[in-house]
């Protein structure tokens, strides 16, 4: 009876990972495999911030307006999703370095061509390596990687352990693990499963908040519920235990971010003509991939939905269909790894209001990508249960103030020959109306608002061609309650008109206060490589003159001379 009694007590004190099994380990190691920075946010590493020449890696020449030296000139709208994601990417790079850690890992990208033999030999002062990872961050973002990792998002917590362990045991795929909390997304790196009991799994991952330490998430799939009680956005933020269940834990493989990409930006326009010469026509030249990345990416295709983007929470975000009045579900509503931000992702097969309700007061914004256009409505202040909204259908938006606003509102207006950029400022909009953004009849664009106590404003426009950049500024403008304000670009410059009644037809013409045509720096620059050398050209010429007209002088002095010699023989015969 004390020997029964004994083992009972024995076995009773025996802990879960005395008796674990481990399902899968990919032999992947945090102090071997991760790198030996942290994960970092806010303005920390500046030299990560995406810029052009990584938007036309993802996506291809599609994303330039123009090519020149090999950099790409991005267009408005490339120019505000890569502004939207180096935003998003404040909260943290957590995405990006664990997919990058684990792709290094399948050698799917090489170490050493970053100067390196192993991932934790990596230094945060290598410009190229600090964008690649925040390119592995945007894939998150990115149709086909959204809709396959928000569907792993919906299985229970027993397929997403099983998913995993599978993906993990054969090369040369790899996952990362999403988690999800009110603070918002966490993106680690899984590398060994062992299951502790019935339906309890240890998850061992290598967190970038903590380099070469060894985490794990515990997962109990019979209770549904996980628990990971070191979870922060970066390391500057306190860590805490995050907690959830299905629908709050996610997975994506390697494989699905070489897939494709669709450009939220992107027209078919520009995927046809690929931004054909306004100009002299040549070739058009493929914008210099920055070295090192691997691997190559297919073409990327315009996106076939909308996304709307906004640093608040999903759980502040409502979007409804205008056509059948239906909620749409919260499988479009994704969080962000990183972020505390959401996108909302949508069909194109009807009108869509998309609203923003708080329960605390503060700042937000939302921006709409519709392939050809993108709208933006920053800096709008939130207050509580008070909500702000934009209504959207194929190029014609709407911002629909629901308290007193000062926005910052811009638009990116794409065309196959150029492109527009419009920014408004120094707006005061008056809850409960709305300012629109169209098509106006001649193709351009068209801006308007209700508001009959809204005073004049300030418009900042650019048109962007193959081969320049003009800048016009148009200060205190004002159209009245039915006024509408009317761009053209037809004839290569912007021209603004004011529709005073509404009818659609221009009555007065607006001379901009302040117009620039000017070439971009990277035309300056090959400007002056130009000047430089036809100087050199020059330079070349006039020494090959003084070297001729020497041998000219050296030539006729000696024929002078034999001359006087023959001379001076003949005179002393």
């Amino acid at each position: 009876m004390i020997r029964i009694l004994l083992i009972t007590i024995l076995l009773a004190t025996v802990t879960p990972s005395a008796i674990a099994r481990t399902l899968v380990d990919s032999g992947f190691r945090p102090d071997k495999h991760g790198f030996s920075f942290p994960n970092w946010g806010g303005s920390e590493h500046p030299i990560s911030a995406l810029t052009p020449d990584d938007a036309a890696y993802l996506f291809g020449e599609q994303a330039c307006a123009r090519i020149r030296k090999g950099k790409c000139v991005a267009t408005p709208g490339a120019r505000l999703w890569l502004s939207e994601m180096n935003k998003s990417m404040e909260g943290g790079h957590c995405e990006g370095m664990a997919a990058l850690s684990a792709a290094f890992y399948r050698e799917i990208e090489e170490v050493d061509d970053y100067g390196a033999n192993q991932t934790s030999q990596l230094t945060p002062d290598d410009a190229v390596l600090m964008r690649t990872i925040s390119i592995y961050y945007t894939t998150q973002s990115l149709e086909p990687v959204q809709s396959v990792t928000g569907a792993t998002r919906e299985m229970s917590l027993q397929q997403i352990v099983d998913g995993l362990v599978a993906s993990m045991a054969s090369g040369p795929d790899y996952p990362t693990l999403g988690i999800y909390d009110t603070s918002g997304g966490h993106a680690v790196t899984p590398y060994r499963i062992d299951q502790t009991g019935s339906g309890k799994y240890r998850i061992f991952v290598y967190d970038n908040n903590y380099p070469g330490e060894e985490k794990h998430v515990d997962v109990d799939t019979k209770a549904d519920r996980w628990v990971y009680d070191a979870a922060a956005l970066n390391p500057s933020e306190a860590a805490d235990a995050w907690t959830g269940g299905a629908g709050t834990m996610d997975y994506t493989l390697l494989s699905q971010r070489y897939e494709p990409l669709q450009c939220p930006f992107c027209s078919a326009s520009d995927q046809a003509a690929a931004k054909a010469p306004a100009a002299k026509p040549r070739q058009p030249r493929q914008p210099q991939k920055p070295s090192p990345r691997a691997p190559s990416r297919r073409p990327a295709k315009p996106a076939n939905n909308y996304t709307v983007t906004t640093p608040s929470p999903c759980s502040d975000v409502k979007a409804v269909g205008r056509r059948d009045g239906q909620t749409v579900s919260a499988s479009r509503l994704r969080p962000l790894r990183g972020t505390r931000g959401c996108m909302v992702t949508l069909p194109r097969d009807q009108p869509y209001d998309v609203s923003i309700n708080s329960a605390t007061a503060g700042t937000t914004a939302m921006t709409v990508f519709s392939g050809e256009k993108v709208f933006q409505v920053d800096n709008i202040a939130l207050q509580p249960g008070v909500p702000e909204s934009i209504s959207f259908e194929g190029g014609e938006f709407d911002f629909h103030a629901g308290s007193d606003q000062q926005p910052v509102i811009r638009l990116a207006d794409d065309d196959a020959e150029r492109d527009g950029y419009y920014e408004i400022t120094d707006i005061a909009l008056g809850g409960g109306h709305v300012f629109s953004a169209d098509e106006s009849e001649s193709g351009g664009v068209a801006f308007s608002d209700d508001d009959p106590d809204l005073e004049r404003y300030d418009i900042d426009a650019e048109l962007i061609s193959d081969d320049d950049t003009q800048s016009y500024t148009y200060e205190d403008v004002a159209t009245g309650e039915e006024g509408e304000l009317l761009f053209d670009d037809a004839d290569g410059t912007l021209d603004l008109d004011m529709d005073t009644d509404g009818d659609g037809t221009a009555d007065l013409e607006v001379e901009p206060d302040a117009m620039s045509e000017v070439a971009a720096p990277e035309e300056l620059e090959s400007e002056e490589a130009d000047l430089e050398e036809a100087a050199a050209e020059d330079a070349v010429e006039d020494t090959a003159d003084e070297e001729a007209e020497s041998e000219a002088t050296d030539a006729s002095g000696e024929e002078a001379e034999a001359e006087y010699q023959d001379e001076s023989e003949y005179e002393r015969t």
